[in-house]
This record gives C-alpha cells, structure tokens and sequence, in this order.
C-alpha cells in the first residue's frame, strides 16, 4: 500500500501494522526535521571526502 502522509498517524500505524506499506512522513515530527538536518549535513560531509555513502536511519522508524 502506498499512501501519502495523511496516513501518518499513531491510530492509523496500529490498524495497518499487519500491511506492507510506504508513505512519506510528515515533516511537521520533530524527528522527520532531525532527519532531514542530519541528512544534509552528511551529505555535505560526505560529498567532499567519498562519491558514496550510506547514511544511517537507524532510530527514525
């Protein structure tokens, strides 16, 4: 199921945990601001010292 983040809610994650789905979170969650930073600053980072990396997401979830 795909869904855009109006879905993106506490009631909605409990009725749906059974389902395979993907949406876009909302970037009103203080910790979707905090990835967003986060991601930035690596690339940035990262752009100068390697071509490629993986960023980890561990804790956003």
């Amino acid at each position: 199921m795909v869904c855009d983040s109006a879905l993106y809610s506490q009631e909605n994650l409990k009725l749906i945990q059974h389902l395979k789905w993907i949406t876009r979170v909302p970037m009103t969650l203080k910790k979707a601001k905090e990835l967003v930073q986060n991601i930035e600053i690596e690339a940035r980072t990262d752009d100068k010292k390697q071509k490629r990396s993986n960023l980890n997401l561990e804790g956003y979830t």
